[in-house]
């Protein structure tokens, strides 16, 4: 289907694509540069949904991660302690 930028270089998109898309008005859209003179428009919640979980593979199911982090700190906190005693005595 063809459209046209028009003189603020705005994009129509035409109401049949909309509805067989599911945009609607005021809908925040990304736009991805895939190739020369072509993108993909890409809702932002739709792109919201398939980013979710993206990186859980770098995650084990059964790490706590914030509590390995406070773990560490406090063990780094403890030494920097045994570091100054030892350093004022």
């Amino acid at each position: 289907m063809l459209t046209r930028l028009d003189e603020k270089a705005r994009l129509l998109i035409p109401a049949e694509i909309r509805k067989k898309l599911g945009f609607l008005e005021k809908d925040a859209v990304f736009l991805e540069p895939v190739g020369p003179g072509e993108f993909r428009v890409i809702r932002l919640d739709q792109m919201v949904k398939e980013s979710r979980g993206m990186y859980s593979h770098l995650k084990e199911t059964h790490e706590d991660i914030t509590g390995s982090f406070i773990k560490e700190r406090r063990l780094e906190a403890s030494l920097e302690e045994e570091k100054d005693e030892k350093t004022s005595s």
